[in-house]
């Protein structure tokens, strides 16, 4: 009785090897399902992140574009600017100039003493 105990108790080790065996290579299986699954996701998020930065790469780059063609459009202006400023500022200078002549042409054309007297304060090197 005792080897038929012995085999029973060898019987059921056996039975619960098999049976964890069983457990075991299901659970392998399911993890390496799982694992699939999850270099899948890796994979595919790799692959975003890669389209991402090929997207970063175009929008930086399409921003330095504008702010290019904004740096370049101040630049103009201010040129154009400066060169309105320089042609009023000519232009104001021209018509100063222009008034300044047309005064002296009429006290010189003006008869009497009083013109004559404006005129001599007038000129510079008559100042004392």
């Amino acid at each position: 009785m005792s080897e038929e105990k012995e085999l029973q108790q060898l019987e059921e080790s056996i039975g619960r090897l098999l049976h964890d065996f069983d457990v075991l290579q299901k659970e392998k299986a399911r993890l390496e399902d799982t694992l699939r699954a999850r270099e899948a996701t890796i994979a595919d998020l790799r692959h975003q992140l890669e389209e991402s930065g090929m997207e970063k790469l175009e929008v930086e780059d399409r921003i330095g574009r504008m702010l290019q063609r904004i740096v370049t459009w101040e630049q103009e202006n201010d040129k154009d600017a400066q060169k309105e400023g320089s042609d009023a500022f000519a232009s104001q200078s021209a018509a100063v100039v222009s008034d300044e002549d047309d005064a002296l042409d009429s006290a010189e054309s003006s008869s009497g003493p009083q013109a004559s007297l404006f005129k001599v304060a007038d000129e510079p090197e008559n100042q004392y």
